[in-house]
């Protein structure tokens, strides 16, 4: 129930979930190269630091924009609504709607514990199942060897 406040309590929830995604994805991602010479020069390289991390969070952000307001994104996840019928919850439909979207999120966690616990921080993990599709294409195309461009791309190829 908590999910269905958080539909009402913000203004695009789909937007705010592929957002989340897109942070975890881009932390679990970042090049290690990177990592170490920032944490080995963090006093030279503190400005560098608070830039790259400034950049990655406008990079999130423009692509969570980009995905969640494509025309693609938007049928996808319409498709995924009305299959479901979140809105139409008649009570005898409920325990099994509630039981496939308890389903889907212990799947994602098992899968994606990081982004399961950001979910789960903002009381949205039980709407994963809407956006599960694209997030489950997006996750089975990036690899441990994936360059962060490549991770970028992928990303960027969401909402398509």
């Amino acid at each position: 129930m908590k999910a269905i406040s958080e539909i009402y309590k913000r203004s695009d929830v789909i937007y705010d979930m592929i957002k989340l995604y897109i942070d975890y994805v881009l932390e679990k991602n970042t090049p290690r190269e990177n990592m170490r010479s920032t944490t080995y020069y963090s006093a030279k390289l503190g400005a560098k630091l608070s830039v790259t991390t400034a950049t990655k969070k406008a990079m999130a952000d423009s692509i969570a924009k980009t995905v969640s307001e494509s025309i693609s994104m938007s049928n996808i996840v319409r498709t995924e609504i009305n299959r479901k019928g979140l809105f139409l919850i008649t009570s005898i439909d409920l325990y099994g709607k509630v039981q496939k979207s308890a389903m889907a999120a212990r799947r994602l966690q098992i899968i994606e514990p990081g982004y399961y616990n950001s979910l789960r921080a903002n009381n949205i993990e039980m709407l994963y199942i809407y956006i599960g599709p694209i997030i489950s294409k997006a996750s089975r195309r990036i690899h441990s060897n994936s360059t962060f461009d490549e991770v970028v791309n992928i990303l960027n190829d969401m909402g398509r």
